[in-house]
């Protein structure tokens, strides 16, 4: 049996076809040359760590906010464990921070998630010697497939999010860009790294976050 890819899958055989391109178009995906990380007025990061097995992606987006904009800056996207995946996060999060100094990293997770998440969140912490710069959880209100399809395509179509141009080199970023360019409303394919790249960008929205940035740079 000839082997085929999701969208390949999907269009053949399922009920939900999938246009690559049809919502994020692939000349909006455009690449940067990435700042130094002190040169980033802020360093976020969201993770939606799949609440299922292995075969789930375990997906995480780093971006670093600058005066103009956002730049995507590293990422995580597979089918893998959470503790691969908290090794990556602690690994990546502490260098953020001990060249940059203004971080903050979230989760994805409802109440029920958190009594699952947190205790392994926390081993994971004192494994990697990573207290200051656990996740916190935040859990969004709206449907992913409508905050998609709205913000994310909106700010991807106007240049206000960009990505480094080292994300290339990234293993992951193969995946994470075939769940961008194969997304749509109601499709098949998965959309994990979409979804935790726009919840990582909302330090470039939060006013709490850009506060906090600013007051290093007064210090």
């Amino acid at each position: 049996f000839p082997s085929h890819d999701t969208a390949a899958l999907s269009n053949e055989f399922y009920n939900t076809p999938i246009k690559v391109g049809k919502r994020i178009k692939p000349e909006w995906i455009k690449y940067v040359k990435p700042r130094e990380y002190k040169n980033y007025l802020l360093i976020t990061g969201n993770w939606d760590f799949a609440y299922g097995d292995a075969a789930c992606y375990k997906a995480g987006a780093f971006v670093g906010v600058h005066e103009t904009g956002i730049t995507v800056i590293d990422l995580f996207c597979r089918q893998t464990d959470i503790d691969t995946a908290l090794q990556y996060h602690f690994t990546r999060a502490k260098k953020h921070l001990k060249l940059n100094g203004s971080c903050i990293y979230y989760y994805d997770g409802s109440v029920g998630q958190e009594v699952v998440y947190n205790p392994i969140i926390l081993q994971a912490a004192i494994k990697h010697n990573g207290y200051g710069v656990v996740p916190m959880s935040q859990k969004s209100q709206t449907d992913k497939y409508t905050k998609i399809d709205t913000v994310l395509v909106s700010s991807l179509s106007t240049g206000v999010l960009d990505f480094s141009e080292k994300l290339k080199e990234n293993p992951d970023w193969e995946e994470a860009e075939a769940q961008m360019l194969n997304f749509q409303k109601g499709g098949g394919y998965p959309v994990d790294f979409p979804d935790a790249f726009l919840d990582g960008t909302r330090g470039y929205f939060n006013p709490t976050s850009l506060c906090l940035a600013l007051y290093r740079d007064w210090e």
